[in-house]
């Protein structure tokens, strides 16, 4: 479990985000939506330890453990983070950069891989439906196929609490379909995953709650099929949206309208933060 208290998040000097409340239970997809600009890659590395918070606090498990106060081997053993995008300055190979997720579980920096971290990165490869890159230089892969050599390394760490900032950005349809059923079933095994996404349609599909990010706050947040409507949509994004439900699931759906204009909330200048400070 990840807690956010009282949580104000900066980058490069400036407030970004201020009095977030947020909480993510074993188990359970989180879908993290809002405008460009809201906020969302920010509140990822705050959370995961990549960036000191600006006011209040991170948590991590049952023990309340303050993620900013671990040392990074016991962060990387129960968060694992997949960023949006990644340097790769050096050509190391794609089982290479799979392994790094073992490092936390090695006795020391200087420590070789073994054979059974072998057999794990592979079959995190396997997983993510990469496995005949083992030996390809990450370097001559598509941007696609780097971020699912991304989403082993974060498997290959074996943590229970998973962040990823956009972790389908680069791939065609298939494989962001994969990848999402791939995080569905390492939730229904105990896994807990918050997911920073643009295309909110898949969020619907796929997370059992939400929150949006807007004007540097949490604008509301709920369970997905209590705040993924019309009002909430069209205010956080500034443009009129439609819902219906999807003919397969029946899951709630959105519908941009050409030509709909910028949306303003009849009567008030903001919608109302929706729900409590966690998750049901």
């Amino acid at each position: 479990m990840i807690r956010a208290t009282d949580l104000g998040c900066a980058h490069g000097g400036r407030q970004v985000l201020r009095d977030v409340e947020l909480v993510l239970h074993p188990g359970k997809i989180v879908g993290l939506l809002g405008p460009n600009g809201s906020g969302k890659t920010t509140l990822i590395s705050t959370l995961a330890g990549i960036l000191p918070p600006a006011a209040g606090h991170v948590t991590h498990g049952k023990d309340r453990a303050d993620v900013h106060a671990m040392s990074a081997c016991e962060r990387a053993r129960r968060i694992a983070c997949v960023p949006q995008r990644a340097e790769t300055t050096f050509a190391l190979r794609c089982c290479s950069v799979v392994l790094m997720g073992r490092w936390a579980h090695q006795r020391g920096w200087l420590s070789s891989d073994s054979a059974e971290d072998h057999e794990l990165a592979r079959s995190c490869m396997r997983q993510a439906g990469i496995e005949s890159l083992w030996d390809r230089p990450v370097d001559q892969i598509s941007g696609g196929e780097l971020q699912r050599v991304l989403f082993a390394r974060a498997l290959a760490q074996e943590a229970k609490t998973l962040l990823l900032d956009e972790p389908t950005a680069s791939m065609d349809l298939a494989g962001t379909v994969a990848l999402f059923d791939l995080v569905r079933e390492l939730a229904l095994s105990g896994t807990s995953a918050l997911v920073a996404v643009h295309d909110i349609n898949l969020a619907a599909l796929y997370c059992d709650h939400l929150y949006f990010l807007k004007d540097g706050r949490v604008a509301a947040q709920g369970p997905t099929r209590d705040v993924f409507d019309e009002q909430t949509l069209s205010h956080i994004f500034g443009t009129r949206v439609l819902v219906g439900p999807h003919p397969g699931t029946g899951a709630p759906q959105a519908h941009f309208v050409p030509g709909g204009g910028a949306f303003t909330p009849s009567g008030a200048s903001s919608a109302p933060v929706r729900g409590g400070s966690g998750q049901r």
